[in-house]
């Protein structure tokens, strides 16, 4: 019974830290996507737009679905 009280101790431990720990730390490591502000549609319901990599250069040959 004794490892059982051990393991439920650490895991509130480690969820008290988790819940402490300021957001940011976590967003730090998060990959950031460029806004995308070059699609329009179009009458007919057709859409145009581009493909961009992450620091907005354009991207061709890239399969895309809707």
């Amino acid at each position: 019974m004794k490892p059982m009280k051990v393991l439920q101790g650490m895991a509130v431990v480690l969820a008290t830290v988790g819940v402490c720990l300021p957001q940011c730390t976590f967003a730090a490591q998060m990959p950031q996507s460029p806004n995308i502000i070059d699609v329009t549609l179009r009458d007919g319901g057709t859409m145009l737009g581009q493909v961009v990599d992450t620091s907005g250069a354009p991207q061709r040959n890239v399969p895309v679905s809707l």
